[in-house]
């Protein structure tokens, strides 16, 4: 776990606790201290406190269904159950999932725990009432049953997969960054005065954007910034709708879901046709491979060894919203544009 050099210089090897006893060479005087070990890597990467470093990066080493998936939310407190765990959302696709059959699905096991700790404050009033469960609470169990999703569960590197991230889950992932478009701190809370379900506030409070409790209002989310996880896609807004796997407090027929065209968490009638985006819970100790992305500001740099570059993503060319590599440095001049020109 440690050890120890003889200047008294401790060196850490593995996580834990362990006692280490001090004893003079002259005296004889012997004492001892307790040393933790923690380590500052989660999944493999180097932790630096900054989410911002890692939310919206394409994960390269994990692929089932044949999806593209990004670093969602890491829960550094346990608040879904699993501390230190790294989650990985999927990449909208299509809006091709209607929830008409599901309304009444009742999850067990595995599942029944699963939606139960991703939606938290609901599950404290409604968890253990299946019975009792209006249409929305059945549809949203789908969702968030791991037995349902298993295409996008690679065995070997996740603990499960969902349907969709949780709307308790989705606002913790976005109010841990900064965000240039939908500045807002975001909430989901649990409520019945209605249904029982979640309800969105806005900076603490209902939206003043839509004068409701049931959607943020207009350009609330961020749909420009990491990768357009949160919202839109390629750093657009359109039609691109995805679930929540939660009930809405609006009525017994309503889900949460992200709405792509008007920037906004909203609720829908659960017959309606939404996409989803898979929720993975990584196992621990299970590396994180993120796709190389440069910064190009010196061509010259680069043109020194430009076998070093080819193929990396460009972080800061994102015109017509595509995603742009180095296909060529023309060291010569050949084609016209100048020495050291990067294409």
């Amino acid at each position: 776990m440690a050890t120890v050099g003889e200047e008294g210089t401790v060196n850490a090897l593995t996580e834990g606790t362990t006692i280490i006893t001090v004893k003079g060479k002259v005296s004889g005087v012997s004492t001892t201290c307790t040393v933790t070990v923690k380590s500052n890597k989660i999944n493999g990467l180097t932790w630096t406190g900054n989410y911002e470093d890692y939310y919206g990066k394409k994960v390269t080493n994990y692929t089932a269904g044949g999806k593209t998936y990004r670093i969602f939310y890491i829960d550094t407190e346990g608040k879904f159950g699993d501390k230190n765990t790294v989650y990985l959302k999927a990449d909208w696709t299509a809006n091709d999932t209607t929830l008409s059959s599901y309304t009444s699905y009742t999850p067990s096991g595995t599942d029944l725990a699963t939606y139960k700790k991703l939606n938290p404050s609901w599950a404290a009033k409604r968890g253990s009432s299946t019975s009792s469960w209006n249409y929305n609470e059945h549809a949203a169990a789908w969702l968030c049953s791991p037995s349902q999703w298993t295409t996008y569960y690679d065995s070997s590197k996740a603990n499960y997969a969902i349907g969709s991230p949780t709307a308790e889950m989705y606002v913790a992932s976005y109010n841990q960054v900064s965000h240039t478009t939908g500045n807002y701190k975001l909430g989901a809370t649990y409520r019945a005065t209605d249904y029982p379900g979640y309800i969105y506030t806005l900076n603490g409070k209902q939206s003043n954007i839509s004068n409701s409790d049931y959607w943020t209002g207009n350009n609330t989310l961020d749909y420009a910034g990491y990768n357009s996880m949160y919202c839109g896609k390629n750093g657009s807004t359109g039609s691109y709708y995805w679930w929540l796997a939660s009930p809405s407090a609006c009525d017994y027929a309503y889900v949460c879901y992200v709405n792509g065209s008007g920037a906004y968490l909203d609720y829908y009638n659960y017959g309606n046709s939404y996409g989803v985006s898979p929720l993975v819970s990584l196992k621990p100790r299970i590396g994180v491979e993120l796709e190389n992305e440069i910064e190009i500001t010196d061509a010259e740099t680069i043109a020194e060894n430009p076998q070093n570059y080819y193929g990396k993503k460009i972080s800061n060319y994102t015109a017509g919203g595509q995603t742009y590599r180095i296909f060529y440095v023309d060291k010569q001049n050949d084609f016209g544009d100048g020495a050291n020109t990067v294409y």
